[in-house]
């Protein structure tokens, strides 16, 4: 038996319409190998790979996504996904219900079929119940997988009172919005294009004006909410799973969806999530949703927190996009565990990057190999700026950063 194990985890992974129609036109199929081609090599020698699936895979009965940002996609991606190497995909996200409550037990049942592990959303309440937990050299490690939300006031049904427990939400969810869907079809597609002042003038010609800009960017969740007692059962019922994991494991592992889209920093509601779940005896908190990579700490009680890895893998310029937050680039995160200690050791990283091809198929890159093979000098020297920005963010550092294979994070 080896001495520690190696747990691998990636941030964000997105597939948008622009990937679907570049994929199509590439092979008149939905073929994504060429997507993780060049990374699949950085999982060969991990013993568990953990993702977070930003969308649905519910088939083409359910239309494949034809907005910015109301995703279904192929489920050929998840056989990119297999074999890249991925094991684990946490399934609790604001796009979990993009296909609404059919379309997410028709993404289990197809992540099922493909042979992958997940929590976070379930087809049964009595599933909702139970602790995935993964044995790995003897060690039992569990998982789990938590959302501030689902979108769904904007696509489709919120979840009915009594079928809560089909997502794995940490606040109440608002009321469904009352906007046509000619005009979220409209908002959605003029996202793409135009500055955060702009959005805010259309969301308000279009009746939308009570719902802040700032809610999509700097953390989803107003202030004043953060402590609410509408939000209290939620949060409650989060910790009495955490409970039961740590009886049930030797090693907790907590994946949140929080925090705010394209902000290079943590706001107020993800700081505190990731603070009062650093108290429930959590080994490790890997949160995302930022899409763009965050600072990574560890608390005093010996918890690993990172804030966010960043995008796994997207389409650049495209949905909310903002330019200027290295959302091209993303963490791959390596948590090394004693398996006698069962306990973190060690902790390494790679930053990756998703290159927009000639022909616009998004596909990832690790970084390092991108600026040896780049011949332009100016477009190098920015590959080497971008990622010591990356590196020092997620290490909490400001230095100077020579490009390499991977980082050690020196703050255990």
């Amino acid at each position: 038996m080896k001495n520690e194990i190696k747990l691998t985890f990636v941030g964000d992974i997105m597939c948008q319409r622009e990937q679907n129609a570049a994929a199509w036109a590439r092979h008149n199929d939905y073929i994504y190998d060429e997507t993780f081609a060049a990374v699949a090599g950085l999982f060969k020698d991990s013993d568990y790979v953990i993702g977070n699936l930003e969308t649905p895979i519910a088939g083409s009965l359910y239309g494949y996504t034809s907005e910015p940002s109301q995703f279904n996609t192929p489920e050929t991606f998840l056989d990119a996904l297999k074999f890249t190497g991925i094991d684990f995909l946490s399934t609790a996200n604001n796009h979990c219900l993009d296909r609404g409550v059919n379309g997410l037990e028709q993404t289990l049942r197809n992540l099922q079929s493909k042979g992958f592990d997940y929590a976070g959303t379930y087809a049964s309440r009595e599933a909702s119940e139970q602790i995935f937990i993964k044995e790995i050299n003897g060690i039992r490690i569990a998982f789990l997988s938590f959302t501030y939300g689902t979108n769904s006031e904007y696509y489709g049904e919120p979840l009915a009172d009594n079928e809560t427990w089909r997502v794995d939400l940490l606040k109440k969810q608002p009321k469904r919005f009352n906007g046509s869907l000619q005009n979220r079809s409209l908002r959605a597609r003029l996202s793409s294009v135009l500055p955060p002042r702009a959005k805010q003038a259309i969301a308000a010609l279009l009746g939308r004006s009570n719902q802040r800009f700032s809610d999509f960017v700097p953390d989803n969740v107003s202030p004043s909410s953060i402590n609410s007692l509408e939000h209290q059962h939620f949060v409650d019922r989060a910790k009495e799973k955490i409970g039961r994991a740590k009886d049930l494991a030797d090693f907790v592992i907590l994946l949140p969806h929080i925090g705010g889209q394209y902000n290079p920093a943590p706001g107020e509601y993800q700081k505190w999530t990731m603070h009062w779940m650093s108290q429930t005896g959590a080994n490790a908190i890997i949160a995302n949703h930022a899409h763009t990579s965050l600072r990574c700490e560890k608390f005093d009680n010996g918890c690993i927190g990172a804030y966010a890895l960043g995008n796994f893998c997207f389409t650049p310029n495209t949905g909310w996009f903002i330019p200027n937050v290295l959302s091209e680039y993303g963490i791959i995160l390596n948590l090394f565990v004693s398996t006698s200690e069962k306990k973190i050791t060690r902790i390494t990283y790679s930053v990756v990057k998703t290159v927009l091809e000639a022909d616009g198929f998004a596909s990832v890159h690790p970084v390092v190999k991108l600026i040896s093979n780049e011949g332009d000098i100016t477009l190098r020297e920015r590959l080497i700026i971008e990622n010591e920005a990356v590196v020092n963010r997620f290490g909490g550092m400001s230095q100077t950063i020579n490009p390499q294979d991977h980082y050690i994070y020196n703050y255990l």
